[in-house]
C-alpha cells in the first residue's frame, strides 16, 4: 500500500511570516530521528524564502489559490510529489480567504497516494 502524503495548510503573508512558518514546520520534522524527505510550497514569488538542504522549495505566483491558482497548485505539487516524493508537504498561502475550499481541493487531489491535510 502506498502511504499517504501529509500535506500541511498555513497562512502566512508575507516574507517574514512564511520564512518563521517555513523555519518551524522544518524543525518540527527535523527534531524526529526519521529523516523522511520534506518539500514546501509557497505563494508569492515576489520575495526570496530561504529553505534547508534537502528540502524542495517551490513557489507559486500571488492570487487566490483556490479560484485563479488551482491549475499552477495542482501542478506544482505533482510536479514536487513526482521530482522529489516527499513524505510531507507544506503549503504557504497569503490569504484565508478561501481557506476551507484550499483544504478540500488538497483532500481531493489524485496523486497516486492518498492525501492527508493536515492544520
Amino acid at each position: 500500500m502506498i502511504p499517504a502524503l501529509a500535506v500541511t495548510l498555513r497562512v502566512a503573508r508575507g516574507q517574514a511570516a512564511q520564512q518563521a512558518a517555513l523555519d518551524a514546520w522544518i524543525d518540527t520534522r527535523r527534531a524526529s530521528a526519521d529523516r523522511r524527505a520534506l518539500a514546501v510550497i509557497a505563494e508569492g514569488a515576489f520575495f526570496e524564502l530561504r529553505s534547508r538542504a534537502g528540502v524542495a522549495l517551490a513557489r507559486l505566483a500571488p492570487g487566490c489559490v483556490c479560484c485563479a491558482g488551482e491549475v499552477p497548485l495542482r501542478t506544482t505539487l505533482a510536479r514536487i510529489v513526482r521530482t522529489h516524493r516527499p513524505a510531507e508537504v507544506l503549503v504557504l498561502i497569503a490569504a484565508d480567504a478561501h481557506l476551507q475550499r484550499v483544504r478540500r481541493l488538497l483532500g481531493e487531489l489524485s496523486l497516486g497516494a492518498p492525501v492527508n491535510v493536515l492544520d
